[in-house]
């Protein structure tokens, strides 16, 4: 459990309901064949062969699964070792999995 208040949790969550927001613009333009989506922000470099559809769903889910953890008050603990992730790290990225050392070995 994260020892966020809960207004760090509202705010986090206004952001997580925000990018969800903009994926699911990003991906109705690109099922739509409109103009050419960019995905160079979005978790790297993404995987091998993956396509940018697979990409946006793949975000998507991670922002789902962010919010279904806040909802279920698991929010802000890396899902590698239980740490706290702390407000700064998901301030800038409140989608976030991993503290940065379970992330490193990843």
């Amino acid at each position: 459990m994260s020892d966020l208040s809960p207004e760090q949790r509202e705010v986090l969550k206004r952001a997580l309901l925000k990018k969800g927001g903009e994926l699911a613009e990003k991906l109705s333009k690109l099922l739509a064949g409109e103009a050419t989506v960019d995905l160079s922000a979005l978790l790297g470099g993404g995987k091998p062969g993956e396509t940018p559809e697979e990409k946006l769903r793949r975000f998507m889910a991670r922002i789902d699964a962010a919010l279904a953890a806040l909802a279920a008050g698991r929010y802000g603990s890396c899902e590698g070792c239980g740490a706290a992730l702390g407000w700064p790290a998901l301030e800038q990225v409140p989608w976030a999995e991993l503290c940065p050392s379970c992330a490193a070995k990843a």
